[in-house]
């Protein structure tokens, strides 16, 4: 066991300590855990600044798709399978996955344009 580990081990000891000393003297359960981890903050190694945390820059979250913008149920289909299927959210992180109307000069401009697979010749035999 490492210093750093017997000092939190210690502290740990110590604040649970506190926290029955506490409650026995009639603080609340709030006051108690508070004091404990200030003792714990105060003797933990290498903590992270609140800012750094990542879980806590996606808040608030959808309910539905929890800010992934996906949302997705179990269903029972036809064969009596029970599936996941997924949709677009209707929230601002769904908003990348919807697909953009095409302006109408640019669909104007795709009609009757053929892609390079379809302009080959025909068919041809594969020799694999």
């Amino acid at each position: 066991m490492s210093t750093t580990e017997r000092t939190l081990a210690a502290a740990f000891r110590a604040g649970q300590q506190l926290r029955h000393e506490m409650l026995a003297d009639g603080a609340t359960v709030a006051q108690a855990t508070a004091a404990v981890a200030k003792i714990l903050k105060a003797n933990w190694p290498n903590l992270k600044p609140i800012a750094e945390w990542p879980h806590l820059e996606r808040l608030p979250r959808c309910v539905k798709c929890d800010g992934y913008g996906y949302e997705s149920r179990e269903v029972v289909n036809r064969l009596g399978c029970v599936v996941t299927e997924a949709s677009v959210c209707s929230c601002h992180a769904g908003d990348k996955y919807r697909a953009m109307p095409m302006a109408q000069e640019t669909a104007l401009a795709q009609v009757g344009k053929v892609g390079k697979r379809n302009q080959s010749g025909g068919f041809r035999r594969w020799d694999g």
